[in-house]
């Protein structure tokens, strides 16, 4: 254990026994309010994930929070800006009236 750049104890997981880090991992996110949730993965997935916990000595949750965290940083399309950035790209477009609407 040492302490990071703000004075909290930083842990390096990947020097703690299996047994360290599961205990470290329940109480942190029991502590910052974790919910358990199930999800099916293909089997694909599943070796895939596996073959990554084994190179980086870490946990299948700890991979999948992180894809998580990951995917959801992104930020939302704003699809106001976006119209707005692309309006008038097609000068050349005709668009049919709408008397020729095939209404079927």
């Amino acid at each position: 254990m040492c302490l990071n750049g703000d004075g909290h104890q930083a842990y390096d997981v990947k020097t703690m026994s299996l047994t360290g880090r599961l205990m470290l991992y329940t109480v942190m996110y029991i502590m910052h309010g974790a919910t358990r949730t199930q999800v099916y993965l293909t089997a694909d997935q599943r070796r895939r994930i596996d073959a990554r916990t084994r190179r980086d000595g870490t946990t299948l949750a700890h991979i999948i929070r992180e894809a998580l965290d990951e995917y959801l940083v992104a930020e939302p399309v704003d699809t106001d800006s976006a119209l707005a950035e692309t309006f008038g790209s097609l000068p050349e477009l005709e668009v049919p009236s709408r008397d020729e609407w095939n209404r079927g």
